[in-house]
């Protein structure tokens, strides 16, 4: 059991469209869908009030909630432990970010323009999962009827990164360069292809382009 956030937008700023699922493997949730509304941090005062008392809240959705909470009431005895599955899920199938001029005119592009690369694609970028599921509810079947075939896959992949004897030193850096796949530099395209900025910050790329002089990914990207 759980709740969806959403997010609509109006047809002009339609990269504004956002939707975020959270939800529980346990049946015996119960769900919050209307924090208390008040001014301040009363929301979440009232929220840890019902948490440090032990309440399980079950409040249906309303119109302008200011946020929700999962209830999983838990019992246990001395040494004894439980596990609660917490799954997340979010869609945001659109956005306003582009690098480079429209082309629209071949002559500016000379021999590397090539108009059918261009048909039909959208004005900004648009990620992958956005052409693969329809909306967040797709996404979260998705996520928990293949949780545990993913979690295996990862843990084969990790355990047979690890079963290396190769030095500490080069393993750690390797690892630690593996997870900017995993991060806002790697922007994989609505229809699949590889799109990597040189690196990026918190809220920024730089240098766009996929430059080969930094990913060499003729040689090191599958």
């Amino acid at each position: 059991r759980g709740f969806i956030l959403n997010q609509e937008a109006p047809a002009n700023e339609r990269h504004l469209e956002g939707h975020f699922a959270i939800w529980t493997d346990d049946a015996r949730t119960t769900v919050d869908h209307c924090w208390f509304r008040g001014g301040w941090f009363d929301p979440l005062t009232m929220a840890w009030n019902n948490v440090t008392r032990g309440e399980l809240i079950s409040n249906e959705p309303g119109p302008g909630a200011p946020g929700g909470s999962l209830y999983v009431p838990i019992n246990l005895a001395p040494g004894e432990s439980k596990t609660v599955r917490l799954y997340m899920a979010w869609f945001v199938p659109r956005s306003n970010h582009r690098i480079g001029p429209d082309p629209k005119n071949v002559r500016d592009f000379g021999s590397c323009y090539n108009e059918a690369d261009y048909a039909g694609q959208p004005d900004f970028y648009e990620p992958w999962y956005s052409r693969k599921f329809r909306n967040v509810n797709e996404v979260a079947a998705y996520w928990e009827e293949n949780y545990d075939q993913l979690k295996q896959r990862t843990s084969r992949f990790t355990e047979a990164f690890y079963d290396t004897n190769l030095p500490k030193e080069v393993v750690e850096a390797v690892a630690a360069n593996l997870t900017i796949l995993k991060s806002p530099t790697v922007m994989r395209q609505h229809d699949g292809r590889f799109w990597v900025w040189e690196g990026s910050g918190d809220s920024w790329g730089s240098c766009h382009g996929s430059c080969t002089h930094v990913w060499n990914y003729a040689q090191a990207v599958p």
